[in-house]
């Protein structure tokens, strides 16, 4: 007993000694903690602001007014946006047709950058350099957040152009008004103009679009054009191959080789239906108006429906 007395004596005062030792080992973990809360906090700070500098001036929105958010203080810096490094896995074969990427005859300069699909990048970044909240012999810490977006739309807005309804040509082809490589093109065009304008069966056509008896009965012009499929090439054999072929039918009723007729289609029975409809709602109403309207009217119009009828059938037989 007298020896565990001895040995208690020696090491008084030691748990004082050792607590002083480890206090500053335990503040100074404790401020790492602080500065590491800290640091992850504006860490996701400045991933807001990233995402913020991008969305808020991703077009139409601008944002070059838009204060710094207030957690955002000077002196940290805040950048808006920049470009992005081109996309290489975005290079589709789509869009390497020369109509939008070139080259073209007669030297023709092709703005290819504008529907380069690579060079959407933009990147939104976010920089911060503070103090630590303790221990700020460590020195400030520097924070640079980015974050990417893919933004290339194609709007009008971005491409440069006033409004949707401009056209686009002279934006992607930027010399195509030069005199030097335009003039006999223009020539070409008016002469295909004035070929049109003084056709001597022009008055015919006007069936058409601008039919007088259609719009004294409806207020309104009808248009009987069939519609070109929409397409992107320069080649005029794919057209002949398989937009012309299809497009003939549409305008005659004829099917292809080797196909069965439908019922008659094509503008002849487009005109035939319409017109039998128009005459047949005008017997319709002269026949039940009070009194009923005048008999050489209602037999002629008779008559016009009676040979509608009949080409109508006879196109069903071709």
């Amino acid at each position: 007993m007298k020896r565990h007395r001895i040995a208690r004596a020696k090491r008084r005062g030691l748990a004082p000694v050792e607590l002083v030792l480890a206090i500053p080992l335990l503040l100074f973990v404790l401020a790492l903690s602080v500065i590491f809360g800290a640091v992850t906090c504006w860490k996701v700070r400045a991933g807001w602001v990233a995402r913020d500098a991008i969305f808020a001036r991703r077009w139409p929105r601008g944002g070059m007014q838009d204060p710094s958010p207030p957690e955002w203080r000077v002196p940290n810096t805040y950048q808006p946006h920049s470009a992005g490094p081109p996309l290489a896995s975005l290079d589709h074969a789509a869009f390497h047709e020369p109509v939008i990427r070139g080259p073209l005859p007669n030297n023709l300069v092709v703005n290819d950058r504008l529907f380069d699909s690579t060079l959407g990048h933009r990147i939104g970044h976010a920089e911060l350099d503070r103090a630590p909240p303790m221990l700020a012999t460590l020195g400030d810490y520097h924070l640079e957040v980015e974050h990417p977006l893919l933004d290339g739309k194609w709007q009008y807005g971005q491409m440069g152009i006033g409004s949707n309804r401009n056209r686009r040509i002279p934006v992607i082809y930027p010399n195509l008004l030069n005199p030097s490589q335009t003039t006999a093109l223009r020539a070409q065009y008016q002469q295909a103009i004035q070929a049109v304008v003084g056709a001597p069966f022009r008055p015919d056509l006007a069936v058409l679009d601008r039919d007088a008896e259609i719009y004294d009965w409806y207020g309104h012009y009808h248009d009987f054009h069939p519609r070109f499929p929409r397409f992107c090439g320069l080649d005029p054999q794919p057209v002949w191959d398989d937009y012309l072929p299809d497009h003939i039918e549409r305008i005659d009723g004829t099917p292809p080789p080797g196909q069965n007729p439908r019922r008659p289609f094509g503008v002849p029975a487009d005109l035939t239906r319409f017109f039998l409809q128009m005459y047949r709602q005008q017997l319709f109403v002269l026949q039940n108006s009070v009194p009923p309207g005048p008999p050489g009217k209602i037999a002629e119009l008779q008559q016009k429906i009676e040979i509608l009828e009949d080409y109508l059938a006879y196109l069903s037989t071709i």
